[in-house]
């Protein structure tokens, strides 16, 4: 259970970030605007993804799971930086 709990807190910490990164280059607000967004979103994500890794029946398999979408996430984010 320990180690479900320290992978979603990483992965789910990282993968929250990386979503409101790739927010923030869709919105088109002002900077404090999308800061408050960032913060009103981020929490629920992290949340979820910590409840997707408590639902799954070991970590390999929560990890299999997250990494595609965390790959893709992080792959847009690295596209509109190079960009």
């Amino acid at each position: 259970m320990w180690n479900l709990t320290f992978s979603g807190l990483i992965i789910g910490c990282l993968f929250s970030a990386s979503i409101m990164l790739n927010l923030n280059y869709f919105l088109a607000f002002s900077v404090d605007q999308k800061l408050l967004v960032g913060l009103l979103i981020a929490f629920p994500i992290w949340a979820g993804v910590m409840t997707f890794f408590y639902g799954a029946d070991s970590v390999k398999q929560a990890w299999k799971r997250i990494t595609l979408p965390f790959i893709v996430s992080v792959g847009i984010n690295v596209f509109y930086f190079m960009s």
